[in-house]
């Protein structure tokens, strides 16, 4: 029971984090939290994040197509027809940490923020970028870009596993690196996501440095032109580290039959608080 309580208790304590980055990065972009603000986390899991909202006083809710936890503000996302499971135009904020990366069907997932959106709302995401040294489930060195059978071969044989593959042999490893890394991760390059979401909304910005800068409260306190020279290598940040994501003005997706080409969209996937993906139990 202690250890249950202590991962709530850390779950909770990361969501909090989290939930204060977010509202540092829309604060700098003239976007304040109050307490009359809707909020949606998509692809909420457990709900860490939403209750982290919710304590700031926020009118948080969430949905997922699993859900961690049960309350009344979580709710399960029907994958087929893709739809949220709110009314059109009921949020002011809609956010997604570590989502977009599982996102396979990116123009439906769009078109349902957009949605959901009020006229004068804006959307902020957060995920791992495509050029990140170690690909974040699999632990592969740069397999968000390097997913050919040959490399993930070498790193297998290399001893190199996640938590849940310790006692697999190499050739299952491979497998199942190859069977995650297709069926649920898309690692679209950045002029592909911001093409997505120019579909659906009037302006789209990349907030890398904002994320550097907001990162942790050691970094905020440091003198203003250091911030500043972090802020330069914001670039590379969202290259090889995470990518963030802020857009606003949703407009009717109709408007425009531009689709995304050269990534695989076709589903919608979301990790397990503990990094392991729900629909195989074997990968992480």
């Amino acid at each position: 029971m202690a250890g249950v309580e202590g991962y709530r208790g850390a779950r909770m304590a990361i969501g909090r984090r989290k939930a204060l980055l977010y509202r540092r990065i829309l604060s700098d972009r003239g976007w304040s939290l109050r307490d009359e603000t809707t909020l949606l986390d998509l692809g909420c899991g457990d709900g860490a994040l939403v209750w982290a909202f919710r304590e700031m006083g926020v009118d948080a809710q969430g949905c997922d197509l699993e859900l961690g936890s049960s309350a009344p503000h979580l709710r399960q996302i029907q994958p087929r027809p893709y739809q949220l499971p709110f009314a059109s135009r009921s949020f002011d904020v809609v956010v997604s940490l570590a989502v977009m990366e599982h996102v396979q069907n990116w123009t439906e997932t769009i078109d349902e923020v957009a949605r959901v959106l009020k006229p004068d709302g804006v959307t902020l995401h957060v995920f791992p970028a495509r050029f990140r040294p170690l690909e974040a489930h699999v632990h592969v060195p740069l397999a968000g870009v390097l997913q050919h059978a040959w490399w993930l071969k070498l790193w297998a044989r290399a001893g190199v596993r996640n938590r849940f593959q310790r006692h697999m042999a190499s050739a299952d490893v491979v497998l199942d690196n190859e069977v995650y890394l297709r069926d649920q991760t898309a690692y679209p390059t950045r002029r592909q996501v911001a093409t997505a979401f120019a579909r659906c909304f009037a302006e789209v910005r990349f907030c890398d440095r904002e994320m550097i800068c907001h990162a942790s409260d050691r970094v905020r306190s440091l003198p203003t032109p250091v911030r500043r020279c972090l802020g330069a290598i914001a670039p590379l940040y969202g290259t090889f580290g995470h990518r963030s994501l802020l857009a606003f003005g949703p407009r009717d997706p109709g408007r425009s039959t531009e689709r995304l080409t050269g990534t695989r969209f076709a589903g919608f996937m979301r990790i397990a608080d503990d990094g392991r993906s729900r629909a195989s139990p074997g990968l992480g």
